[in-house]
């Protein structure tokens, strides 16, 4: 109705220059067009269709500028002119100026509530989450749809939205709508996939993948995404050519290849594991985990030096990496090198004073250096930050080092206090006991040993040797004979053995 009002109120002449000059835009002859319209604004310049049209064609011909203010003398002509308000605010978006572009179409859609007005609500949207106003362009995206059921890219940028707020089930049936509805763009099915599998739903993520995989078999990411799905759906042979596919369509994706990496090592393909470590490692030499799932390979195969040099680098890249100097220092002890395992250990209870396994371990290797007050130490933390029967054991054997036999009684009996079961700590504290000259408990102690575990020949042969020094010489050679039974290596077993069993073969 304003437009016919306004047709009715212009110049004749002018109306005609400004149809003839719509028809050539729709030739595509937009600097054609430019001329007349100035020619029909030289007659009447209160004709808002001749300046909309300046505006198109001047956007046509990328005059921006020019473009902005003939929309705008438009636009102030009609006050509800749709068009110019509309266009305002999708050049403005495309030129990046987002506030200007909110206004503009903010005013479209007041002056438009039919279902015309949808794509305005949806640029709107767009503008929106362009300015962090995700609530705004929520409700925007749901106002075009609510005048355009039909609006599959509304349907699918809504679906951005609700993916970045973690909203990953009304994610899903955004972009079931969108594609039902035409939009079949291969990114849609890769958010679907990554929507169900936030889900759970694997098996339609995996779906949701192959549709993607199909639409555009050439984006890496999708392989992988579809290759990770697999892997959890324990289908090993999909996953594995997957992660194939993404490397061969991009050789440097680093994730690609330590993936496959690990898919290999959990079927117990470790050569093929190491391939892969090895390649995710060309791609990016900072890549620890790589480094380090590389290290527990070389180690479960019998590869020390290798494993030790993985954890090295892993060391070298992340010095705050605990768990690998956990495993250097086990891997170095393995290979007798107790100083150099004894460092990583202290680098790693610097770093964490309260890691009880690193200060257990730590005081391992002082013992074995001999390094006795700095073992000590090291256990006497452990007990007190766990008062646990193991604490006690060890700390009980660096009394005994010390040659304070007392005091390792004592915590040898702490640790069975804790754990009436501790059968070495029985057998320990016998020999403590042996050496205190208490035979009596030393004989009641070590049978205990021996009743908790009957496979430890050690247990009998001391339990023997105390039963000799009390004169039970039959006990003494029964408990023999059953060590004897495990076939000890030790030379002085069999020499004490022969003695005691000599009198008998007399």
């Amino acid at each position: 109705t304003e437009d016919r009002e306004q047709r009715r109120r212009a110049l004749p002449e002018a109306v005609v220059l400004s149809d003839s000059a719509a028809q050539l835009i729709a030739e595509g002859r937009a600097a054609q067009a430019v001329k007349l319209l100035r020619r029909s604004l030289e007659l009447d310049s209160t004709y808002a269709r001749a300046w909309y049209n300046l505006g198109v064609a001047s956007q046509r011909l990328n005059q921006y500028s020019q473009a902005i203010k003939a929309y705008e003398r438009a636009a102030a002509l009609r006050p509800h002119y749709y068009e110019p308000r509309y266009n305002l605010g999708v050049l403005y978006a495309r030129l990046r100026e987002d506030e200007k572009a909110a206004e503009w179409l903010s005013q479209a859609v007041e002056v438009k509530g039919s279902g015309g007005a949808a794509p305005a609500w949806y640029n709107l949207g767009l503008v929106y989450r362009r300015l962090g106003e995700d609530s705004k362009a929520e409700k925007a995206y749901r106002r075009a749809l609510k005048l355009r059921p039909g609006y599959p890219q509304a349907h699918y940028n809504l679906a951005m939205l609700l993916m970045d707020q973690k909203r990953y089930a009304e994610a899903a049936a955004a972009l079931r709508k969108a594609i039902n509805l035409g939009f079949a763009a291969p990114k849609a099915f890769r958010h679907l996939g990554f929507s169900y599998s936030k889900l759970g739903q694997d098996s339609a993520a995996l779906a949701a993948y192959r549709r993607a995989a199909e639409a555009d078999p050439s984006e890496a990411s999708t392989w992988f995404n579809l290759a990770v799905v697999a892997a959890r759906l324990n289908l090993p042979v999909t996953a594995a050519s997957a992660y194939r596919e993404a490397i061969a369509r991009d050789s440097t994706y680093t994730a690609a290849h330590y993936n496959l990496a690990k898919l290999f090592a959990e079927h117990g393909q470790s050569d093929s594991a190491l391939v892969y470590y090895r390649a995710a490692v060309r791609t990016n030499p900072s890549y620890t985990r790589a480094y380090y799932n590389a290290a527990l390979i070389f180690s479960e195969k019998g590869e020390l030096d290798s494993a030790i040099a993985m954890y090295r680098r892993v060391v070298e890249l992340d010095p705050e990496n605990t768990k690998a100097l956990f495993n250097l220092g086990l891997t170095l002890s393995k290979l007798g090198d107790y100083r150099a395992a004894a460092d990583a250990y202290a680098r790693l209870v610097d770093l964490d004073p309260v890691n009880t396994r690193g200060l257990t371990n730590l005081g391992g290797m002082y013992r074995k250096l001999e390094l006795y007050d700095s073992a000590f130490a090291c256990y006497n933390r452990v007990v007190g930050l766990t008062h646990s029967p193991r604490a006690y054991f060890n700390r009980a054997k660096v009394y005994d080092d010390l040659g304070d036999v007392q005091a390792a009684i004592e915590d040898y009996r702490r640790a069975i206090e804790l754990r009436p079961d501790y059968a070495q700590a029985y057998h320990n504290l016998g020999l403590m006991e042996r050496k205190a000259g208490d035979l009596s408990a030393a004989e009641r102690d070590l049978r205990k040993a021996v009743e908790l575990n009957p496979d430890n020949w050690k247990s009998h042969w001391s339990l023997g040797q105390v039963y000799a020094q009390l004169g039970k010489l039959d006990q003494a050679r029964e408990e023999y004979t059953v060590a004897a039974m495990s076939r000890p290596g030790s030379e002085r077993f069999w020499r004490e053995y022969d003695q005691l069993l000599e009198p008998r073969q007399q």
